[in-house]
């Protein structure tokens, strides 16, 4: 998308196993994590 720059992903629907206030905090954290290292390793294979 956008000149080969972007890739958008979505989850429709989603609804935490945890309640929301522990998911924050633990899922969500990790969650992060593992997409900005899946965004670098995407960036790196676009090279």
């Amino acid at each position: 998308m956008l000149d080969d720059r972007y890739t958008l992903a979505a989850i429709h629907d989603f609804a935490p196993a945890l309640p929301w206030y522990i998911y924050l905090w633990t899922q969500a954290v990790w969650h992060l994590l593992v997409m900005r290292r899946y965004q670098r390793h995407l960036a790196r294979l676009a090279r």
